[in-house]
């Protein structure tokens, strides 16, 4: 699927898209805000829910205006692409990164002179 394709990208929220955009958005929410785990039980059960519900008639009411989808196509493929593009740069970032690139620069720490020691 080309995700650079707004047309793919909706037809794909109709289906399976849609619940898996909310899982992922749920699960950052669940490790990153703090919050969350204050939210009453029925906002954690329902409000999912009902994203992935409001997220996929979205996506239909959008597909019957195919000179809207036209007209955002350059703009979303902009963003879709730069978002891709951070991505790869952060993979890439972590395997440098988990090399210890550049470790080979980092000065030794000296042993701790006898009046550190006390």
């Amino acid at each position: 699927m080309n995700f650079a394709d707004l047309q793919q990208v909706l037809l794909w929220l109709l289906g399976m898209g849609s619940p898996a955009v909310v899982m992922y958005v749920v699960s950052f929410l669940v490790e990153n805000w703090q919050q969350w785990s204050l939210l009453p039980h029925w906002v954690k059960f329902y409000g999912p829910m009902l994203l992935s519900i409001l997220l996929t008639v979205g996506a239909a009411a959008l597909l019957k205006y195919p000179a809207v989808i036209s007209s955002i196509q350059p703009w979303f493929q902009v963003v879709v692409t730069a978002i891709v593009a951070y991505g790869a740069s952060q993979v890439g970032y972590m395997k440098v990164k988990a090399a210890k690139y550049g470790a080979r620069f980092v000065q030794p720490k000296s042993s701790p002179s006898k009046k550190e020691k006390i």
